[in-house]
């Protein structure tokens, strides 16, 4: 029985690592990064977690790159983008969750299952990140050399505080 889930608790693990990895190429575009940066410095909520829909931060993060109304528009439209893929896991991870109960209750683990679970997750990573990306790209399209300079900055700064933090976790 341990045996089994230690092959589950691999699985998905190698999972997880899979769908950071396609998350993060989509997110690696810097205008995401300073979106979130911006964002995240004033509140630390997240990019979708205040109570004002994101509005606050959407405004901060025009307010610090000095957007027009285009760019501000094309900004909300990533930030949508987002809230669709972050609702369509939150979907998918109650449904894995009572699957993932089920398995472990389970006399043996099914690693058919397991890789149905995997690939469910997968194929939702997949569905979005056109999208997203698409989102992304657009507003990255608009920005002015002195507008992608700052978020560059704000970018560094994100990093550089993410990986303080995550130092001081280990």
């Amino acid at each position: 029985m341990k045996d089994h889930f230690d092959v589950f608790i691999i699985t998905r693990r190698r999972c997880l690592l899979k769908k950071r990895i396609l998350i993060l190429s989509t997110v690696g575009l810097i205008v995401l990064g300073t979106a979130f940066a911006v964002g995240a410095s004033k509140n630390h909520s997240g990019w979708c977690g205040s109570h004002d829909g994101g509005q606050g931060k959407i405004d901060r993060i025009a307010q610090k790159l000095d957007l027009n109304g285009t760019q501000k528009d094309k900004l909300q439209a990533v930030q949508e983008s987002f809230l669709q893929v972050r609702q369509a896991m939150t979907q998918a991870r109650g449904q894995t969750f009572d699957q993932v109960l089920d398995l472990i209750s389970s006399e043996t683990l099914d690693q058919d299952q397991v890789q149905s679970i995997v690939k469910r997750h997968q194929s939702i990573v997949e569905e979005f990140t056109p999208k997203v990306t698409t989102k992304i790209a657009d507003f990255h399209a608009i920005l002015s050399p002195e507008q992608k300079s700052r978020a560059a900055e704000f970018l560094q700064k994100w990093k550089e505080r993410f990986e303080d933090r995550r130092q001081s976790h280990s």
